[in-house]
This record gives structure tokens, C-alpha cells and sequence, in this order.
């Protein structure tokens, strides 16, 4: 089922993707800034959080005037029976009141998917069905802050994304807030009420979904790991992948 995925994946700024004739493959993608793209042969703006699932050979295209970040997975033909029974939006843009499962998710089936480990394909298959269900969910969910306040919604979004491409950054709270012109006490309760999750944990989830995939892929030094994902030093950066994980870096790293 799934072929392959991609969590905060970044192209250029000026990014186009053309497909006329569709392809015979399911494909799901949550954007984190805006985007242009075709919904029923009309061209529509997407405000970021926006989601999408492409059905087989529909058409596709996808501009991104600025640096594009988005969540991706491709699906085979044999999804289609699951997507039909969950009665999952084909083709259409949807906002759904919390995203984070949607790159948590992905994260989960990208770093399966590309393992060496037994029966990765079932796993990769497995975390993919319950996106799936999230996301048939997520169809029948609609954001009410998204609905109310849109401005407001695509301000803090565009934040989230600007901390999610800048992990090297020592954020605070306050640096947050003052990013979107909010209090501190404001900006953590609409914060949480739009996406699920405090701030802080929010950019913690997010250091370490980027450190197991580095520690996945690359060979990099523990330490220097810490460093570009903006902590202070190796301890702190250990304790909080412990928290998130049940393990250390190192474990992490010989458990793959």
C-alpha cells in the first residue's frame, strides 16, 4: 500500500508540479505554507494546514511562489478499498482542527519505509491505515478557529512553520508571541486550541521527529545533532529524545 512518504519535505521557492494526466497513485499531502493548486479543473489558493488526497489519475498541479514545506505519502491502487469504506474526501481541500497527526504519522511511515528492518512494509502499511482513519476523521472535524478567524489561523501557522524550518533557534514563548502580535498567555491558548498541543511541545516533537530521521539516515555525532537542532548541549537534547521516545539517541540509533 504505501510507496513512499516524506515529513516537512522542503523545495525551492518557485516550486511547480505538473501532472495533466494525474497518476495511478493515491497521494496525500498537508501543506505548511500557502499553495496554489487545481481543485476540480479550477485554480484555487491553499492556506497553510490545508490537506488534500489526490485520487488515481486525477490531474494535479502545485505552485509554491515562496519555500514550500509540506507532509507527503504516496499509496497503491490496493488503498482504494480502505479509502472507499472510510469515506475519505478524494480531490478535495480540506482544514482539519489539528494537523500534528498528520506529520507525526508520516514521520512514523517514512522512517519505516525506508528502514532495513523485518516486515517494514507491514509496519509502513499499518501506520498508514491509521493516518487514514485520522485523516477520514479529520474530513468530518473542521477547524472551528480556522472558520473563525482565518487570518489569525494562517498567521500562527505561518509561524509554525517558520519554527519548524528553524529548529537551530533558541525559541521562547515570548519570541513566539511576538512573532504574531499576541501575548504570551493569548498566544499559548490559541495556539493549543488550533493545533493540539502547547507551543513548546509542539517544537519539541518536532526537534526530535528531525533527530530520528537524522539518526535513521546519517552518521552524524550526537552532539552535533544537539547543536543544529538548536539545544544547548547533548544532555538536554538526550533527556527530551528519552522523553519522546523511551530511548537515547544512541539506542535509538543501534536499535535501527
Amino acid at each position: 500500500m504505501v510507496l513512499s512518504a516524506r515529513h516537512r519535505w522542503p523545495e525551492p521557492k518557485g516550486f511547480e508540479l505538473s501532472r495533466p494526466n494525474g497518476i495511478r497513485e493515491f497521494v496525500l499531502i498537508h501543506f505548511f505554507n500557502t499553495v496554489e493548486i487545481l481543485q476540480f479543473g479550477q485554480r484555487i489558493t491553499v492556506q497553510p494546514g490545508g490537506c488534500i488526497c489526490y485520487g488515481l489519475g486525477t490531474e494535479q498541479y502545485l505552485y509554491s511562489a515562496e519555500p514550500l514545506i509540506h507532509d507527503w505519502m504516496h499509496l497503491s491502487v490496493d488503498a482504494a478499498p480502505l479509502i472507499a469504506e472510510l469515506g475519505i474526501v478524494l480531490d478535495k481541500v480540506i482544514y482539519p482542527a489539528d494537523t500534528t497527526f498528520m506529520t507525526a504519522g508520516i514521520c512514523d511511515i517514512e522512517l519505516e519505509i525506508n528502514s532495513d528492518r523485518p516486515f517494514r512494509q507491514q509496519m509502513a502499511n499499518a501506520a498508514a491505515q491509521q493516518l487514514l482513519i485520522r485523516y477520514a476523521r479529520a474530513c468530518k472535524d473542521k477547524g472551528e478557529e480556522h472558520v473563525a478567524n482565518p487570518e489569525l489561523y494562517s498567521r500562527l501557522y505561518g509561524l509554525r512553520t517558520k519554527m519548524f524550518t528553524h529548529l537551530e533557534r533558541s525559541w521562547t514563548v515570548e519570541q513566539m508571541a511576538e512573532q504574531v502580535h499576541l501575548s504570551p498567555s493569548r498566544f499559548f491558548t490559541v495556539y493549543k486550541s488550533m493545533f493540539g498541543i502547547s507551543p513548546m511541545n509542539d517544537l519539541i516533537r518536532a526537534r526530535v521527529d528531525a533527530a530520528r530521521t537524522a539518526l535513521a539516515g546519517t552518521d552524524i555525532p550526537i552532539t552535533q545533532l544537539a547543536e543544529q537542532l538548536g539545544y544547548a548541549n547533548a544532555t538536554h537534547f538526550s533527556r527530551q529524545f528519552r522523553q519522546q521516545t523511551g530511548m537515547s539517541p544512541r539506542g535509538y540509533r543501534s536499535h535501527l
